[in-house]
């Protein structure tokens, strides 16, 4: 860590602690909103602990993620059965993942190609396909505006035909 982000660092630190210690001297006062005051610093500090700790957008989404989905995933409960990560997934899912994972590759590749992708889901299946394609840039992928089911109707034959399988529910 260098110097300048060390003092940055001692300074996010101070001002954490001010934050707090101003948010405890208001909740203290009997007429005001705790919540409120209590939600201000949280909002304050949370901004300044990513910082602090050099959180960027990408492993804020993985943050997300992980208390969204992963920990309610791996700890259902008899109360909360609803398990994220077996969800069907939605169009807007499959188009973000696809945004996300294009603009990631896309930033590692030589300025001379990208890559292109396309996701598309079986609900009946409970499959999900990834296409993508590295091109020169500015062209076009080869399999541009086509649609997979073919590929999910074959998924399909393939998966009843193998002995000992359970056929998927229609």
């Amino acid at each position: 860590m260098g110097i300048a982000a060390s003092a940055r660092c001692r300074q996010i630190l101070r001002k954490v602690a001010e934050v707090v210690t101003t948010a405890a001297g208001r909740a203290s006062n009997q007429s005001v909103d705790r919540r409120k005051v209590v939600s201000d610093a949280v909002a304050i500090t949370e901004k300044l602990v990513l910082e602090y700790f050099d959180v960027d957008d990408i492993e804020l989404m993985l943050i997300a993620d992980t208390d969204k989905i992963i920990i309610p995933s791996v700890r259902p409960t008899r109360a909360r059965v609803d398990v994220p990560t077996l969800r069907a997934s939605r169009q807007s899912d499959l188009e973000a993942y696809i945004r996300l994972l294009c603009e990631t590759l896309n930033g590692w590749a030589s300025k001379l190609y990208e890559v292109h992708g396309e996701a598309s889901a079986s609900v009946a299946l409970g499959l999900g396909l990834v296409v993508l394609e590295k091109t020169q840039r500015g062209k076009a992928p080869s399999w541009q505006g086509q649609s997979s089911p073919d590929v999910f109707v074959t998924l399909n034959k393939l998966h009843r035909t193998q002995p000992g399988t359970i056929p998927p529910s229609s």
